[in-house]
């Protein structure tokens, strides 16, 4: 996996034990972008830039992509089953990894 952002630490914080203290760790700022958000086009492209939301993946356009916004294959799965649930169709994993963006999905 690549991770979707890298933070600068200056030093870590040990615990007691010696490990890192990841809650002492500062959290990393949302990606500037500079595409401009689209608004959902269709009825169908709102619902499942609802379901992406609902996945925890902020700002959805219809234009971004599911991997690039931080989606992976757990995601996938949880995505693929609420789209089957929500429209009642065969959606696939790998209809999922081919139209990996709101308006591919749609269609």
């Amino acid at each position: 996996m690549i991770p979707s952002v890298l933070v600068p630490v200056e030093s870590f914080v040990p615990m007691a034990t010696g490990k890192i203290d990841r809650r002492a760790l500062p959290l990393p700022e949302a990606p500037q972008t500079s595409k401009p958000t689209l608004a959902q086009r269709s009825h169908t492209e709102s619902m499942l830039a609802d379901i992406w939301e609902e996945l925890r993946l902020k700002h959805v356009s219809v234009h971004d992509n599911f991997f690039e916004l931080g989606g992976h294959s757990l995601l996938a799965t949880q995505l693929v089953s609420r789209v089957r649930d929500m429209f009642k169709t065969a959606f696939t994993q790998r209809v999922c990894s081919t139209n990996d963006r709101a308006t591919g999905c749609s269609h």
